[in-house]
C-alpha cells in the first residue's frame, strides 16, 4: 500500500485515540474550539500528530513534501482562528520545514515561547515523544 495511505491511517488513529481518551469529548465542538479547555486539547492533539508523523513515518523526498504541505496547511485550516493567525505570523516556508525531530522541537519551542510555556532542549535531539 502507498505511503499516503499509511500516513492517512496514522492520522486517523491518532485523532481517534486522542478523542477516545478525553473526558471532554462530549463537550468539544467546532463552534467552541477557541474555549481555553478545547484550545488546549486541540493543541495537544496537533502536537501529538506532528511529532508522531516525524518519529514514525519513513523520511523520503515524497514524505518530506507531504509533511511540508501538512505544516503549511495549518495557517489555512487550523480550527482555532487565533492560533491560525499566530501560525501565519511565523511565516513558515517550505525551505524551513524539515521532517525531523529537531525541526519539531524548535517549532514547538517557538509556539511555547509565544505562549510563555516551558521550552525544550533541542540539542542532540534524536526522537521526541510528547506523551
Amino acid at each position: 500500500m502507498s505511503t499516503a495511505f499509511w500516513l492517512n491511517l496514522i492520522v486517523l488513529i491518532l485523532i481517534y485515540e486522542d478523542y477516545a481518551h478525553s473526558k471532554d469529548v462530549d463537550q468539544c465542538s467546532c463552534t467552541d474550539v477557541c474555549g481555553e479547555k478545547n484550545k488546549e486539547l486541540l493543541g495537544q492533539g496537533t502536537w501529538r500528530l506532528l511529532h508522531e508523523v516525524v518519529n514514525n513515518v519513513e523520511r523520503s523526498d515524497k514524505n518530506e513534501k507531504l509533511f511540508q504541505n501538512l505544516v503549511l496547511s495549518l495557517e489555512h485550516l487550523y480550527p482555532c482562528a487565533e492560533c491560525r493567525a499566530h501560525i501565519k505570523e511565523m511565516k513558515l516556508s517550505r525551505d524551513t520545514i524539515e521532517m525531523t525531530p529537531k525541526f519539531m522541537c524548535e517549532f514547538h519551542n517557538k509556539v511555547n515561547k509565544q505562549l510563555e510555556k516551558e521550552l525544550y532542549n533541542c540539542d542532540n535531539f534524536t526522537k521526541y515523544f510528547l506523551y
